[in-house]
């Protein structure tokens, strides 16, 4: 914006345009970091006044990045700036976060609702990560409000883009914000929303005349009740009384899940988590606490049936596994001391099951995982691994008959 200003004379406007450009240093975010030096070039080429301004500028970003190295003796502050193109996890993480979330609106173009996509997303993952929005604003409006919607804002900020009425700093910042909008969740803030809104321009202004005003009015109460009652119940979660939100917002699932963590109650955490299921198949955490009731009522067809599904629901969670396995091999021994043959079978087979299942979730990752600084494949440690190895052997001595090939 300040390059757009006709008249730069004064310290005020130089010290204005340090201030900026160093709180973009300060930020550590490359993506607008690389969003700020494709500007100075731009304004570089086409604007002759500005080039000094911007060659100094340059100079200090360079000399601001070299200090914060030399201090700090670590490319994760500042010098991380340097790494944008060969160590940058973050952009690869975006990259596969967009990937299975346009997977997820391709077969679900009607949309998921407010937070679908969070619960869905571990279910369907295809790499070891955890976020809670897909980090490109199109798509999520796309995975909220359905592909409709998505296509809508896109035409919406391209219409303004190439609106002529429009000045060319409007246009500027709606080119940058929606460059942005591809990486990051710029429209979630109210601030950034509200420049967008004063940047488009409408062609035409149009005055509508309600005729039914007593419809208008009704529907603009109830949305103003409903609006209350969401409003209350999401305030009363962000205090902590979960049950009171509960009360006036049953279908308030993160209450729920939040609730659910702190019963203490055995038969209140299974009331709370059939709610859960209930109204949400996908939430793994409303199985463990079914699996893990089953389990100390010695009811083991049901707490496999809950595991199974609690891993299938967040299979990218190694905990889960190595609880399942804890679990099988306290079994496994009751079923030894009681020389049930046909019961270690099955629970062995389990086991079996466990290994064969994450071996078909290594396979599906998806190669852009291997660019993660995490770990991008499920992998036990040498404990697990280990005592995973003496069951196969185990069953194979014992259980298989020569020419199995049963998949478990």
């Amino acid at each position: 914006m300040l390059l757009y200003e006709k008249k730069k004379e004064g310290k005020l406007w130089y010290i204005k345009l340090y201030i900026l450009t160093t709180a973009v240093l300060f930020t550590g975010s490359r993506i607008v970091f690389f969003l700020m030096i494709i500007n100075y070039l731009l304004f570089f080429i086409v604007d002759k006044k500005n080039r000094v301004t911007i060659f100094v500028m340059t100079g200090w970003i360079i000399g601001l990045t070299i200090i914060g190295i030399v201090i700090t003796g670590s490319y994760q502050n500042m010098g991380r700036y340097l790494t944008i193109f060969t160590h940058n996890s973050t952009l690869w993480g975006r990259i596969l976060y967009q990937v299975d979330g346009l997977k997820m609106l391709l077969k679900r173009p009607a949309g998921l609702g407010y937070m679908g996509y969070y619960f869905l997303q571990p279910s369907v993952q295809s790499a070891a990560y955890t976020t809670k929005f897909v980090h490109n604003d199109f798509l999520q409006i796309g995975l909220d409000g359905g592909m409709i919607a998505m296509i809508l804002a896109v035409i919406l900020f391209i219409q303004s883009i190439y609106e002529k009425s429009s000045q060319d700093l409007q246009k500027h910042l709606l080119v940058i914000i929606a460059i942005h909008s591809c990486l990051d969740f710029n429209l979630q803030f109210l601030s950034i929303g509200m420049i967008v809104i004063v940047c488009m321009q409408c062609k035409e202004k149009k005055e509508l005349q309600l005729k039914k005003i007593k419809i208008f009015c009704l529907l603009t109460f109830v949305g103003f009740v409903l609006s209350l009652r969401a409003g209350i119940g999401t305030s009363l979660e962000y205090q902590g009384k979960y049950k009171q939100a509960l009360k006036i917002m049953p279908e308030l699932t993160t209450a729920r899940m939040k609730q659910l963590s702190k019963e203490t109650n055995k038969n209140q955490a299974e009331e709370s988590a059939d709610k859960l299921i209930h109204s949400n198949k996908r939430i793994s955490q409303a199985y463990g606490v079914k699996a893990e009731i089953a389990y100390g009522e010695n009811n083991y067809n049901a707490m496999v049936r809950y595991k199974r599904q609690e891993i299938k629901n967040r299979k990218y969670d190694i905990a889960i596994y190595e609880d399942y396995i804890d679990k099988l091999a306290c079994i496994l021994q009751e079923k030894q001391a009681d020389s049930d043959t046909k019961g270690m079978k099955q629970y062995l087979e389990e086991l079996l099951w466990i290994q064969q299942y994450i071996e078909k979730i290594n396979t599906q990752t998806n190669p852009i995982a291997n660019h993660l600084k995490d770990e991008s494949i499920l992998q036990f440690d040498s404990n697990y691994q280990n005592y995973l190895e003496q069951i196969r052997d185990y069953y194979n001595r014992n259980y298989k008959t020569q020419g199995d090939k049963t998949q478990f």
